[in-house]
């Protein structure tokens, strides 16, 4: 999830690497790469499911149109660095919002699921979700924090945090009817559904 406070553009991928450890080493060496591009911070968050994927999301802030920093060589690198051969899908999108349903802010980071997904219009997924907000806060939702892709109005990103790993499973089985983003994305262009927890996250200053 991008640090509270900062608005910008957000790039989000799922892949597997061989030692996330190893990974955000490296890229901790090279953050003068990511400082060209604009990028404030780095997060990672490392499967509990499924040994060795990542999701990875890099706040940037918006110096450039998307296609042209999505060519950029500062985000081959970082997937070569990774060692993925196959270039992963990357959304690139803004926060629509940030519902944050947990009242108490010393409870430390939990379990994340995330999930892509194509929706018919983000304005009533938005609203939804309002409609339902004390269901998700039932059902162990203490976070839900929605993007939407800027290259296709139909795309989204949804992020919910729980306490535990318990919690998480249950949602992704029993969704609340209003969370219709959380269904099976098999045969759809979106990756599985990426239920993890924070490793780190990297804050990267002007200039690198």
């Amino acid at each position: 999830m991008e640090p509270d406070g900062v608005h910008s553009v957000v790039l989000a991928s799922v892949y597997r690497v061989t030692d996330p450890r190893r990974m955000w080493a490296q890229i901790g060496v090279r953050k003068s790469q990511l400082a060209a591009i604009g990028a404030h911070h780095a997060v990672v968050y490392v499967s509990t499911e499924r040994a060795g994927w990542v999701l990875v999301t890099i706040g940037v802030r918006q110096r450039e149109p998307v296609a042209e920093l999505m060519l950029s060589p500062a985000i081959r690198e970082w997937f070569d660095i990774a060692g993925v051969e196959d270039f992963p899908m990357v959304f690139a999108g803004e926060i629509v919002e940030k519902m944050d349903l947990e009242t108490s802010p010393a409870v430390p980071p939990g379990i994340v699921v995330a999930a892509f997904a194509g929706v018919e219009s983000v304005a009533e997924v938005v609203m939804r979700a309002h409609d339902a907000i004390d269901r998700f806060r039932s059902a162990g939702v203490r976070k839900l924090w929605t993007y939407h892709a800027l290259d296709d109005p139909r795309e989204m990103l949804f992020l919910h945090e729980f306490d535990d790993d318990t919690q998480a499973r249950r949602w992704i089985a029993h969704p609340d009817t209003a969370a219709d983003w959380m269904s099976d994305p098999v045969g759809s262009p979106y990756p599985p559904l990426f239920v993890g927890r924070l490793m780190d996250v990297l804050t990267i200053e002007p200039g690198g």
